[in-house]
C-alpha cells in the first residue's frame, strides 16, 4: 500500500511541476512577425490539448493564461473563422463556450475545407468530451445533457444541416 501511495504521489508531483512550467507564448498582436502562422498553430493546437486534458480543478491561473492566450489567438487568426451557436449559448458556461470555440478551431485546422456543420458537431463533441472528463467541476448541466441526447440520436445534425442549407 505505501508503495502505490508513493507511487501516485510521485506522479502528482510530476504532474504539478510540468504544469507549473508550462509556457505561454508573449505575442503583441498587433506585431505577429516573432512567430509565423505556423508556429502559432503548432502552440495554438498544443495549448487546446493541454487546457483540455488538465482538469478545471487544477492550475487555475494558468488555465486562464492559456485560455486567454488562445481567444486572443482566435481573433487574430484570418484564417479561422469559428463562431458559437445558440444551443451552445443556452449551456450557459463560459469554460465550456471556450471549449466548444477551441474543438471547432482544432477540427477546422485538421481538417482543411470542412463543412460549418461538421466543425460545429466536432467542437460540440469536444465540449461535451471536456465537460465528462471535468464532471465534478460542472455538477449537472440539463442543456449539455440535452445536446449530448440529440446529437446520439442525429436530431441535431439534421437541425444544422436544415439551419445551413438556407
Amino acid at each position: 500500500m505505501k508503495k502505490i501511495t508513493f507511487s501516485l504521489f510521485l506522479c502528482l508531483m510530476g504532474l504539478l511541476t510540468h504544469a507549473q512550467t508550462y509556457q505561454i507564448p508573449q505575442v503583441n498582436w498587433n506585431d505577429t512577425a516573432s512567430y509565423s502562422r505556423t508556429e502559432l498553430i503548432s502552440i495554438a493546437l498544443k495549448d487546446i490539448e493541454w487546457c483540455y486534458n488538465t482538469p478545471m480543478t487544477t492550475l487555475k491561473n494558468t488555465r486562464q493564461e492559456v485560455i486567454s492566450f488562445l481567444m486572443q489567438w482566435l481573433g487574430h487568426s484570418p484564417e479561422l473563422k469559428v463562431s458559437t451557436h445558440a444551443d451552445i449559448i443556452k449551456c450557459n458556461n463560459n469554460n465550456l463556450l471556450s471549449m466548444f470555440l477551441l474543438g471547432r478551431a482544432k477540427y477546422n485546422i485538421e481538417n482543411k475545407n470542412t463543412s460549418e456543420v461538421n466543425s460545429i458537431l466536432a467542437g460540440a463533441d469536444f465540449m461535451i468530451g471536456y465537460y465528462d472528463k471535468n464532471a465534478g467541476f460542472f455538477g449537472k448541466n440539463k442543456q449539455i445533457k440535452k445536446l449530448r441526447k440529440q446529437m446520439d440520436s442525429g436530431k441535431w445534425e439534421k437541425k444544422l444541416l436544415k439551419q445551413f442549407s438556407r
